[in-house]
Formats: C-alpha cells, sequence, structure tokens
C-alpha cells in the first residue's frame, strides 16, 4: 500500500476539525458502536475498511470530518453513500487508488465541503475536477499525485472562487498555462506546483499576480531561472518560501529573495548552484524567523554562522 502524505508537513494544509475529536474505526464494529452525535472519524486498518463499511458510515449525519486516506478498498460505488454527509467538511481519500472521476461526481454534492484531500488517486484526470469545480465552500485541494491533471483541469480549478490552498505535487502535465488559469483564483493563498513540470519563468510571471500568496513551494523545475525568481519580488505578502533543486538558478535568485521583506521562513535544498554570498545576502530579511539550508554543497558552515549573528532572532538549521 501507498503512504499517504503527512499533511503536518504541508503548513498550507490546516485542520478545521481538531484531531483530538476524531474516533478512530477499524473494522465494522468499530463503526457500529461510534456514538451518535460522532463529528470526526479516522480509518485506521484501512484495508478492511471498504464501500460496506463506508455505507455504514454514511448514516452518521452529525459527521463533518472523514479521514479514509489509504483505504484501498473503497471505490466510486463507496462514494455514493457520501452524499447523505450534508454537514462533511474535510474529506481525506487519500491514496484511495481505485476512486475515479466517477466517484468525484459523488462529492459535488457535498455543499459544505471545505477541504479534500485526494492525492494519490492517479485515476482521477481533469473530468472529474470539473464535477467538484461547483463546490463553493471549498478552500483546500490536494491533487499531488494525480499524474493526468492537466492545464484544463487547473481551468476548472480555477473556478473555485474560494479557493486557498492547493497542492499540485506530481502533476507533471501541468505548464505554465495551467498556472496562467490559477490567476482567476484570486484568493490563493498557499500554492505548492508539481516537480519535474514544464514550469518556466513565465509561469512564475502569472503567479505574482495572486497578490494574497503567503506560502510558495516549487522543485525540480529546470526551466526556473533567476529572472523568474525575481518576478516572486512583486508578491507583497509571501512570508512563506521553499525552493529545491533549481539547477539554473544561482546567487541573483537569493539576492531577488532578499527584496521579499515580508518573509518570514525559507528553505533552500539541494541547490548546488548557490554559495556563500548568496546565503549572506538574506541577512537584510529582518522579519526572517527560521531559516532552513539542506545539501547546498557550496554554503559553508562560516556562511551559517555570520548569518545567525547578523538575525539573531532567526532559527537556522544547517544540513549539508
Amino acid at each position: 500500500m501507498s503512504q499517504t502524505i503527512q499533511t503536518s508537513d504541508i503548513s498550507g494544509l490546516r485542520d478545521l476539525i481538531s484531531q483530538a475529536a476524531f474516533v478512530d474505526v477499524s473494522s465494522k464494529s468499530d463503526i457500529q458502536e461510534l456514538p451518535d452525535g460522532v463529528t470526526a472519524v479516522r480509518a485506521l486498518n484501512t484495508g478492511s475498511i471498504g464501500n460496506t463499511e463506508l455505507r455504514l458510515l454514511s448514516h452518521f449525519k452529525s459527521l463533518e470530518a472523514l479521514d479514509l486516506s489509504g483505504c484501498v478498498r473503497v471505490t466510486d460505488d463507496g462514494l455514493a453513500g457520501v452524499v447523505n454527509l450534508s454537514n462533511l467538511r474535510q474529506l481525506k481519500l487519500s491514496f484511495c487508488e481505485r476512486i475515479t472521476d466517477d466517484g468525484l461526481k459523488y462529492l459535488a454534492r457535498l455543499k459544505k465541503l471545505e477541504s479534500l484531500d485526494i492525492s494519490g488517486c492517479h485515476l482521477v484526470t481533469d473530468i472529474g475536477l470539473n464535477d467538484i469545480s461547483g463546490l463553493r465552500a471549498l478552500s483546500q485541494l490536494n491533487l499531488s499525485f494525480c499524474y493526468d491533471v492537466t492545464d484544463h483541469g487547473l481551468s476548472e480549478v480555477s473556478k473555485l472562487q474560494h479557493l486557498e490552498s492547493l497542492i499540485l505535487w506530481g502533476c507533471e502535465k501541468v505548464t505554465d498555462d495551467g498556472i496562467a488559469f490559477l490567476r482567476m483564483a484570486t484568493e490563493l493563498k498557499a500554492l505548492y506546483l508539481p516537480e519535474f513540470a514544464n514550469i518556466t519563468d513565465q509561469g512564475l510571471t502569472y503567479i505574482r499576480e495572486l497578490k494574497k500568496v503567503t506560502e510558495l513551494q516549487f522543485s525540480h523545475l529546470t526551466n526556473v531561472t533567476d529572472r523568474g525568481i525575481g518576478e516572486l519580488v512583486n508578491i507583497n505578502d509571501l512570508s512563506r518560501l521553499s525552493i529545491a533543486k533549481l539547477d539554473n538558478i544561482s546567487d541573483t535568485a537569493l539576492q531577488h529573495i532578499s527584496q521579499i521583506k515580508s518573509l518570514t521562513s525559507i528553505t533552500l535544498k539541494d541547490l548546488s548552484t548557490i554559495s556563500n554570498n548568496g546565503v549572506l545576502a538574506l541577512s537584510v530579511l529582518d522579519r526572517l524567523e527560521k531559516l532552513t539550508i539542506i545539501h547546498c554543497p557550496h554554503v559553508n558552515l562560516g556562511a551559517v554562522e555570520q548569518i545567525t549573528r547578523e538575525l539573531p532572532k532567526c532559527e537556522v538549521k544547517f544540513l549539508n
């Protein structure tokens, strides 16, 4: 069974329901013993939770959160019962690998749904995204490893006018054209771009038009250069930035980043083309609270110690 994504590592996704409210179930009998009025349920023994168990859960109309991550026995037919959960606000179907576009048609009826995680549902395509584009309350969407999502799918996602967080890891078919569609999602605050996609400096130019973005992550984008990083200077409220495996940037990119005065957290990982000079340029960011530098071979401990002295309130983590 595939491992699910740990949303605790994704700061752009917030839990709408307290983790303490979740009741864990691992069998049919566990579900039958759930108390009336239960608001949040999480499946543990995922190999035992399938369509039959999901139909039982569909009778608990009080449910506001349901986590079925990794329940590989759940299919589209099982999701048919979910439409009865009219109060559902948060639904996690991460790596429920048998779910297809047909299943998403049922989810389109969950009008109160605010957060949807279908990461690892690799059978989902742009067609399914068309069905959920009418979920007016949806503010968080995780599409990681939905490999067949393309630019057209993002044109559907952009119709979600309350969308604040979008995770696209592994959606390699997305290009600059897809990012251009996202300009319509004017409430977007957190955006995690797909690795290895054909996203260039032009794509980052489109992102700068998203004026409410506070968090941005991207890696393994070989067509992004210093010029593209320079476009980010125009995002006034950007506070968290994580970049990794960008082979065509230099210290100039970090000089651009040093102009983003709103930054409180920066992660630099596997960047073989930056040096001490680039890192030291970040010392002007007096709001910076956390700086993480991992596997950047041309950055040494001396530079890290210097920036630690210049930014005494900043937590600096260094691993080479």
